[in-house]
């Protein structure tokens, strides 16, 4: 029984190593979140490319690039950021005026809830760093609140293993070796 359970624990503990290694590559893209969200705050244009090839920037859109339905050049970024208007929830809707994912143009936005287009000038007023949402910046509150948990954890194992029974047992063991 107590084998079953320490397995499961081990299996626990791995499984939070590897959220953690997650969020750690997370972390590593915040300054280009917030790089997108300024460009999304000021309303200006995305240059994804220079004549050498892709910015960190135009990778991070490369990836996460959400084609809008029936919309061959509109796209979104809802994994990168968001914005809570008084519409709801809005992601920027670009129009990826070249075709190739190397300039985008911001064209509106994009009720998440509702499903529907939000016009730049209905909500221009409310895009602004106090009502970011950035999905990728909230792993830095998930590796903190995974570590806090590990901390937390550890000391009752500490005192599980110094209860008389395990002594016993863990001595016993010793001996028989």
């Amino acid at each position: 029984m107590l084998d079953k359970e320490f397995e499961k624990r081990l299996d626990f503990i791995n499984v939070l190593d590897k959220l953690k290694a997650l969020f750690y590559k997370l972390l590593s893209m915040i300054p280009l979140v917030r790089e997108f969200a300024k460009f999304v705050e000021e309303k200006k244009d995305i240059r994804a490319a220079s004549p050498y090839g892709y910015t960190p920037l135009g990778r991070l859109l490369r990836e996460y690039r959400t084609s809008l339905p029936q919309h061959d050049r509109l796209v979104t970024f809802p994994e990168i950021a968001s914005w809570q208007t008084s519409t709801g929830e809005v992601v920027p809707v670009y129009e990826d005026y070249n075709g190739r994912g190397t300039e985008y143009r911001l064209a509106g936005f994009w009720n998440v809830q509702k499903e529907q287009a939000v016009k730049v000038s209905e909500i221009r007023e409310e895009i602004m760093p106090e009502n970011r949402i950035c999905t990728l910046e909230l792993a830095e509150v998930y590796v903190k609140a995974v570590e806090s948990f590990m901390e937390d954890m550890e000391p009752e194992e500490r005192t599980r293993e110094n209860r008389p029974m395990y002594q016993r047992q863990n001595e016993e063991y010793i001996q028989g070796r």
